[in-house]
């Protein structure tokens, strides 16, 4: 390495000596190996635990709802049954939801049935 072989370590007369920079660039790349390794397990084991730990949300389906001609919500089922409850939604009221081709009664729509008391 420097003059005279200053800076060289004989390891055993072999004519094999101590090279720093030979050292450095090999634990650079085991590092850089390491690391790269040490990723693509964290992100294999991340997909596995997001495919079987947290199943995916459920969908909730929400409705517009005609007043005065003009669309209003979207809202959950929870809040169609209150708005039954107060009076501000009967089962002649129009309600539209996504993939809906026009409007329609609120009573033929198979999700909100169970929503309005029977008629007697």
């Amino acid at each position: 390495m420097g003059e005279k072989g200053a800076g060289n370590i004989d390891l055993g007369g072999q004519g094999a000596g101590f090279n720093p920079v030979t050292m450095m660039a090999g634990i650079a790349v085991g590092s850089a190996v390491g690391k790269n390794i040490a990723g693509t397990l964290d992100n294999s084991i991340n997909q596995n635990d997001a495919k079987q730990g947290v199943p995916p949300a459920v969908p909730i389906t929400k409705y517009y709802v005609s007043k005065e001609g003009k669309p209003v919500g979207p809202y959950d089922l929870n809040n169609l049954r209150n708005m039954v409850a107060s009076g501000n939604l009967s089962p002649d009221s129009l309600v539209w939801k996504e993939g809906m081709p026009e409007w329609q009664k609120a009573s033929m729509q198979s999700e909100l049935s169970g929503i309005f008391p029977p008629k007697i």
